[in-house]
């Protein structure tokens, strides 16, 4: 009997027998495992980090609008520590020094940040701080959708991203606690801590094997696309077993298979796929406003609703709780919903909607009810980024289109929630909720747009491939089934 292996190539052969935990072969449960505590500590903080705004904001003796600033350089920070992973995995750096070396970076900017007495210098330590969570994000991230097979990755990357939610629903209680028991500043040292900590821990476990250059294998009936491909060689008279030769079924020939253009648009830069750029801008605009909620939420609840820290520290658990019950069944949800881009979709949309009803809530239970519902909402909107990601261009340039991604989501989170928060100065949070949502709701335009884009190319292809096929006058083909003629 052959004994388990964890060579990293055996992640793609779901079907050899080993042990399973919860029905995961070892390999793959430890590294989602690690892809969660890496979700927690890094995502966590991106919908928690709202708790420290009213401290922040009395403790530096700063308006609302520039407390805001300094959650949202966190974030946007985050997203553009995800660009620098990018460029770095796997050509530069493994996945394992990317990863611990945000951790590191982690620990030195939140350390510096529990130190300054004035907007600049927290804006440039949480920058640090940021740009380490984003790099060990995308790492972590990144191993997983590399190394579990497509058929898988909605499920386990589902499950990974749990963290976020977990850390959602703990986070800001744990915070809250501490702010109260230790003020901001230990709080934040404590943050430091954990968080290196935890991402120091597990970056070992995202080590990505380099894929063994073994000798194609042969297949007889790999698909009805092999065997078309054997007929034709047949019919011009060549060798039909060169030309169906094919490599072992495995996660990145899946993708390659998906996306023809995968292996060649690494080469140059992604918003030149005017797929990616539709992609991009979505982004772009999307998270303008989507963060808004989450930066404004306490500040809401304590100014508009007069509500106490523990009442809006209940409603970010609320989003954690409604995000977990998204998350743990996204394997189902997509399955059943026709695919990840149609659940993500939906997500985006939902979620400006509840956006833009925030405001009107009157008090605690109706800010908790809210959050449930913005969870249940948001939960798979940035989960299946990846797994769309992997889909349309392949996961060997994954590392790369998901950094430059996130670089829309990093540029749309600096500047939203700040001009939403003057927004609210000027004009109140009903008005500043209003456009925040409305800017998420607009972004879907260009999902709508790079669906046709992508209708459009198919349409196109399928009429070269007829008219080369006319041309030639050896092969008929229908939609069904090939046709061989006389040469």
């Amino acid at each position: 009997m052959e004994s388990p292996q964890s060579d990293g190539s055996d992640d793609l052969q779901p079907d050899r027998k080993r042990w399973y935990f919860g029905g995961l072969p070892p390999a793959e449960f430890s590294l989602v495992v690690a892809a969660f505590v890496v979700h927690f500590f890094t995502y966590g903080p991106l919908y928690s980090f709202g708790v420290f705004l009213p401290a922040l904001k009395d403790g530096l003796g700063v308006s609302l609008a520039s407390a805001a600033t300094i959650g949202s350089t966190l974030n946007g920070s985050q997203f553009f520590g995800s660009l620098v992973a990018g460029l770095l995995i796997p050509r530069r750096a493994s996945h394992v020094t990317v990863s611990a070396g945000g951790g590191l970076m982690v620990l030195v900017g939140l350390t510096a940040m529990s130190y300054v007495e004035n907007v600049v210098p927290a804006c440039v330590a949480i920058c640090i701080a940021g740009l380490g969570m984003g790099m060990s994000n995308l790492a972590g991230l990144v191993a997983l959708n590399t190394r579990v097979v497509a058929s898988r990755r909605a499920l386990l990357v589902g499950l990974a991203t749990c963290g976020t939610s977990v850390g959602t629903i703990l986070l800001p209680q744990v915070y809250f606690r501490l702010i109260e028991a230790f003020g901001w500043r230990w709080s934040m040292r404590v943050m430091s801590f954990s968080t290196a900590f935890a991402l120091l821990a597990t970056a070992p476990f995202f080590r990505v094997p380099k894929k063994a250059e073994a000798p194609p294998t042969l297949s007889v009936t790999v698909s009805d696309e092999t065997d078309a491909v054997i007929d034709m060689d047949l019919a011009r008279g060549t060798d039909p077993v060169e030309t169906s030769a094919v490599h072992q079924p495995s996660a990145v020939a899946e993708d390659e298979r998906r996306s023809p253009e995968g292996q060649s648009c690494w080469r140059k830069f992604p918003c030149a796929d005017p797929r990616f750029a539709c992609w991009w801008l979505n982004m772009l605009v999307c998270f303008m406003g989507y963060f808004a909620p989450a930066a404004l939420l306490a500040e809401f609840a304590k100014a508009e609703l007069g509500l106490d820290p523990s009442a809006y520290a209940s409603a970010y658990t609320a989003i954690g709780v409604g995000g977990l019950t998204t998350r743990l069944f996204l394997g189902f949800i997509v399955g059943k919903c026709g695919g990840p881009r149609r659940v993500h979709f939906g997500s985006q949309l939902a979620a400006g909607v509840l956006t833009v009803l925030l405001p009107w809530c009157w008090n605690s239970a109706s800010l908790i009810t809210w959050g449930a519902f913005y969870g249940l909402a948001i939960g798979p909107l940035i989960a299946l980024v990846s797994v769309i990601l992997s889909e349309l261009f392949g996961t060997d340039v994954l590392p790369l289109y998901h950094g430059v991604s996130r670089t829309g989501v990093s540029l749309g989170t600096f500047v939203g929630p700040p001009l939403i928060s003057l927004v609210v100065q000027a004009a109140g949070y009903r008005a500043a909720l209003a456009i925040a949502g409305s800017l998420v709701l607009c972004a879907a335009g260009f999902l709508i747009l790079l669906r046709v884009i992508e209708k459009s190319r198919a349409g196109g292809r399928d009429g070269n491939d007829t008219r080369q096929t006319k041309a030639d006058g050896s092969i008929s083909q229908n939609a069904d089934a090939p046709e061989v003629k006389g040469a």
